[in-house]
Order: structure tokens, then C-alpha cells, then sequence
């Protein structure tokens, strides 16, 4: 699991070169595609990525558990980044805190299924 604070550090996941720029492009879109602007925008809001690898599922935290949770129940978007990859978002407080999960498309955690059944495609 990772956690970013930062659009910009989703350059350094360990994914590959498309999907990074797809999320990055994702993660930016809402400025512009302004990287400057998106990590403004995050440090103001305190909006954070959480990286959910395969497997890791059964060792999270209890707090991680309960913004799963939230993300399953309140999810404003989820994207389909390739077959294999999706980014979901849900918004954690009137001030415009976000939480972007992404999590592969094998995740079992409970309303997973779900999240991937709504998906809609990159459009990058």
C-alpha cells in the first residue's frame, strides 16, 4: 500500500509509463491538467491516493477499512484506467477533502465489485 499527497508523486507508483500518465492526467483534470494547480488544490483540501496492491487487502488497517468502506458507499467517480487498474473518488467532508483509491481489478474488499461495475473509461 502507498499513500500519496501529492498528484506529482504518482510518478514515482509502481505501475507503468501509460498508467501513470493516464492517472496523472486524471488527477489533474479538474485544473486544467495544471500539475501545479492540482497539488495546491490537494494540499488545501488535504486530498490524498491511496495504492491498494493485489494482496494487501487482508492486512489493512482498521481506519483504511472504514474509508474503503465510505469509498464503496459514496464513490463520486470511478475510472477505468486499463483493464487492470481503476481509480475511484469520494469526497470525505464539506471542505472538499477527497480520497482517490486506486486498487487493481482484482480486489475483493467489500464493494469492490461494485466500484468496478460502475467504471467508466479513461478518457486519456
Amino acid at each position: 500500500m502507498r499513500i500519496i499527497q501529492s498528484p506529482a508523486d504518482a510518478f514515482c507508483l509502481l505501475v507503468s509509463p501509460v498508467q501513470q500518465l493516464q492517472l496523472v492526467n486524471e488527477l489533474t483534470e479538474c485544473t486544467d491538467n495544471s500539475l501545479t494547480a492540482a497539488t495546491t488544490l490537494w494540499e488545501e483540501t488535504q486530498t490524498q491516493l491511496l495504492y491498494l496492491l493485489p494482496d494487501e487487502e487482508k492486512h489493512l488497517p482498521e481506519q483504511l477499512t472504514t474509508y474503503l468502506h465510505h469509498l464503496a458507499c459514496n464513490a463520486e467517480y470511478v475510472i477505468r484506467l486499463d483493464d487492470s487498474l481503476f481509480l475511484a473518488l469520494t469526497i470525505l467532508s464539506d471542505s472538499g477533502q477527497g480520497f482517490y483509491l486506486l486498487f487493481p481489478s482484482s480486489a475483493t474488499f467489500t464493494g469492490a465489485a461494485e466500484l468496478i461495475a460502475m467504471a467508466q473509461p479513461s478518457g486519456y
